[in-house]
């Protein structure tokens, strides 16, 4: 992916590395905000931390709102799935990003499904310190039962995550696999 290992955190799935970016950035005081319909883990993991969890309803035909940053505006972490699961919909990167510039606070996009789309947001940790992207090996490179996932953002904020991790969140053989998975990408594109 071109990026530097300061700048990258690996985690038990991307779920591990969802769940330390809410201990990071949300607590009783900074809330979380997620688009709904999204991935039904998010409200969980915060009430782990006494986050509230506000809920920014996607429009009927599954576009964000208009107001989204007004209805984001106080949480501390917004999260964004894109494409976003259930609908598999991906909202358009010049609007992400215009959220990313304009939102004061942590943005995390989920990209779980990154690889199923003809974009993704992975350049935007180059550009914007407040950004988060996290993906999973789980989804298109058919990995679920090795846990792997790795997120990407300013090298500041993965040192605050790397204080938050688990010591040994992932195993030896896991390692081996997802680099494995890594070096063969004729695989990966079949």
């Amino acid at each position: 992916y071109g990026l530097k290992r300061e700048r990258l955190i690996c985690g038990d799935g991307s779920d591990d590395l969802l769940n330390s970016a809410i201990r990071c950035f949300c607590d009783a005081e900074r809330p979380v905000a997620c688009l709904e319909p999204t991935y039904a883990l998010y409200p969980t993991l915060a009430k782990l931390q006494g986050a509230e969890c506000r809920f920014i309803r996607l429009t009927e035909d599954f576009h964000l709102p208009d107001d989204l940053p007004e209805q984001a505006e106080e949480a501390n972490l917004l999260i964004l799935t894109r494409p976003n699961a259930p609908t598999g919909n991906s909202f358009p990167k010049t609007i992400i990003e215009e959220i990313v510039r304009n939102f004061d606070g942590m943005v995390l996009i989920d990209e779980a499904y990154a690889d199923f789309a003809s974009d993704n947001c992975l350049d935007f940790v180059a550009r914007h310190p407040n950004v988060i992207v996290a993906r999973t090996f789980t989804k298109s490179r058919s990995l679920a039962g090795i846990r792997f996932g790795f997120a990407a953002a300013h090298p500041d904020v993965i040192a605050g995550m790397m204080k938050m991790k688990d010591s040994y969140n992932i195993s030896y053989l896991t390692q081996k696999l997802a680099v494995a998975s890594l070096r063969d990408p004729a695989y990966f594109a079949e």
